[in-house]
């Protein structure tokens, strides 16, 4: 099974880099605002979700750090459950998943800015995970049916009307949906264990023909969010951070100083989160 990259997988001592501009692929120090915590997504007001180790947070505007966590006494939660906050839109709605203490399955969760959950599942999977909610509220994110890690990983979409669809690419064991933008495209990547290739996708719907693509030179390639111009963040393999343009043109991201970057998030504003592992 691969290593499935998860945005929650973020070891404490990485940064996160809000890159605000761009010139020639590299961020000027004038253009980066450089924060002690990884960064999740970005939405187009500029809030940010970061993480801190377990810890997650919703970045204002102003700086200030606002705590996420699941209440105790949440209508269909159990207390003491252990959340993944993930993706949200420009309203400051959040989606995630959760998992009750000791458990090896989790459920999805919208958490609207005024801390009402919705809670769900795809049907019949074992666990369900959530990745990003655009502002109409289109929900993507991925599902395995075994309780444990040994079957593949695929996607779905829900609309905001709690309709699931699966996104099952053919070719490929793995299909893992990252980013859903207000016109419906859906970005991602997909695994192959035979071939072990690892490539990037756009989705116009969940039964389209992908447009798949890879990083030059790369040997893999992660697709993350995309944004509302139809522009992809994402990385490859050895760390190399990027930005899809929606003509199909790359632009490399590089921080000075940082020997990899990670690519999460981009909104159309050209604010880019991306986390670093500095030297």
């Amino acid at each position: 099974m691969p290593t499935l990259r998860s945005k929650a997988s973020i070891t404490r001592g990485s940064r996160l880099i809000l890159a605000l501009c761009f010139s020639a692929g590299i961020a000027s120090p004038q253009a980066v605002t450089t924060l002690q915590l990884p960064a999740l997504d970005i939405n187009s007001v500029g809030q940010v979700l970061v993480q801190d180790s377990s810890s997650w947070y919703l970045r204002n505007i102003d700086g200030s750090l606002t705590p996420l966590t699941i209440p105790n006494g949440t209508p269909g939660v159990p207390d003491g459950v252990l959340a993944t906050w993930q993706g949200l839109n420009s309203s400051g709605t959040i989606v995630g998943s959760y998992a009750p203490p000791g458990g090896f399955t989790s459920q999805g969760f919208v958490r609207t800015s005024a801390g009402q959950y919705t809670i769900f599942s795809v049907p019949g999977a074992a666990s369900t995970a959530p990745i990003d909610i655009n502002d109409l509220g289109v929900v993507v994110g991925t599902y395995v049916t075994s309780p444990t890690s040994g079957g593949p990983t695929r996607g779905f979409l829900r609309d905001a009307s709690g309709q699931i669809q699966l996104i099952d690419i053919p070719g490929y064991s793995y299909t893992l949906p990252q980013g859903v933008n207000n016109q419906g495209q859906i970005s991602g990547w997909v695994y192959d264990p035979i071939s072990f290739a690892r490539r990037g996708f756009i989705l116009t719907s969940t039964n389209a023909t992908p447009l798949l693509f890879d990083l030059p030179g790369a040997m893999f390639t992660y697709a993350h969010h995309i944004n509302n111009l139809g522009e992809v963040a994402g990385e490859s393999s050895d760390g190399v951070a990027f930005i899809r343009r929606s003509n199909g043109s790359f632009q490399t991201v590089s921080i000075p100083g940082a020997i990899a970057v990670w690519d999460y998030a981009i909104n159309e504003n050209g604010q880019d989160g991306v986390f670093t592992s500095l030297r």
